[in-house]
């Protein structure tokens, strides 16, 4: 859930390292590594230019300082030292090479790593250690922006990322997803049970948004934002239904929960019925050159939200109880006009 990491790709970590091939002798692998200090590690190639892997610095030059192993190994290919390498390409984003990080053991994290271009051909050396150190400044950034209930996103690294998907004339689906009834909750079980209630959402959203290019983010109290980049988005929020209406009864007393609701003053003080919270989702389709900037997504987005809370008001009068709501803007806004 990093903002920068979201935008910035990984052509930026890439060294401009000379490759060799599988007619380089170790001889010329062992005078390249003692001619530079800095030298991690060698990528080597095929005559398509595409990386078949890496030579490793410190296990080439200890195997290679064994007696006999210039007059054995010098003039033969380097490929007797050649070991497999993480690859990516360089057009990935930094958020994308920490997820797919994820899959690599523990001892691969660090190590340098290959880059590609969209053919697959070899492009620079992708330096592991500068990555660590990116990914540490970059969640430091995210958390001095992060709720602090729900360690989410905040407003500016939502409007980071809104403002990023437009510049990229990317589409997207910003689903404004909101507690319904929770003021009622709140003061009825206490400020300790709602809060329970927004991380109880908050941990159902990043266990049911799961694209690696989707985005959760907390504006505030019981109001949060998700915005997909997964074609399943609609699936993805009735699993969230789903598992919000399962884990609910724990909520309430037993009484309430039959009752289908609970008996707490409204805003004007008046004491009447409130059904049983439930999640509404306002989702807005955003299409390339529909928006000009967050702002206007943003105020977007809050309308449709009104949409979709009125939707659940009218199931639950129905007697639909938790009355969990999506309502999908079909409409579409004209695209902004150019600056004269």
């Amino acid at each position: 859930m990093l903002t920068k990491a979201h935008t910035r790709n990984v052509a930026s970590l890439a060294l401009a390292i000379p490759p060799a091939t599988l007619e380089t002798n170790n001889e010329t692998i062992y005078a390249r590594f003692t001619a530079d200090p800095d030298l991690s590690a060698i990528p080597v190639v095929d005559t398509d230019e595409r990386p078949l892997g890496l030579i490793f610095r410190h296990p080439f030059l200890e195997d290679f300082a064994r007696p006999y192993r210039h007059e054995l190994f010098g003039r033969k290919s380097c490929q007797h030292y050649l070991s497999k390498a993480f690859a990516i390409r360089s057009d990935a984003t930094i958020h994308e090479l920490s997820q797919q990080l994820q899959t690599l053991a523990l001892t691969e994290l660090g190590r340098p790593f290959l880059v590609v271009g969209e053919s697959g051909k070899y492009l620079g050396l992708g330096d592991g250690q500068a990555l660590l150190r990116t990914l540490v400044e970059l969640q430091l950034e995210a958390a001095r922006y992060a709720n602090p209930l729900t360690g989410l996103p905040g407003n500016l690294p939502i409007n980071d990322r809104i403002q990023s998907l437009l510049t990229q004339q990317l589409p997207f689906v910003v689903a404004y997803v909101d507690i319904a009834h929770f003021k009622a909750y709140n003061d009825l079980y206490g400020f300790e049970r709602g809060d329970e209630l927004i991380r109880l959402v908050a941990e159902l959203l990043k266990r049911h948004v799961t694209h690696p290019e989707d985005f959760i983010g907390h504006i505030g109290g019981d109001d949060f934002i998700v915005l997909f980049r997964d074609p399943a988005w609609q699936e993805r929020i009735t699993a969230l239904f789903s598992a919000y209406t399962a884990a609910l009864p724990s909520f309430y007393s037993s009484d309430d929960w039959q009752r289908g609701g609970i008996e707490a003053e409204d805003r004007r003080g008046n004491v009447v019925f409130h059904p049983l919270s439930a999640l509404t989702v306002g989702a807005l389709p955003v299409l390339p050159q529909q928006f000009d900037s967050y702002r206007a997504v943003a105020a977007a987005a809050a309308e449709v939200k009104k949409l979709a809370k009125k939707l659940s008001a009218d199931q639950a009068k129905r007697g639909i109880v938790p009355a969990n709501a999506l309502f999908t803007e079909r409409r579409q806004p004209p695209a902004p006009s150019a600056p004269l």
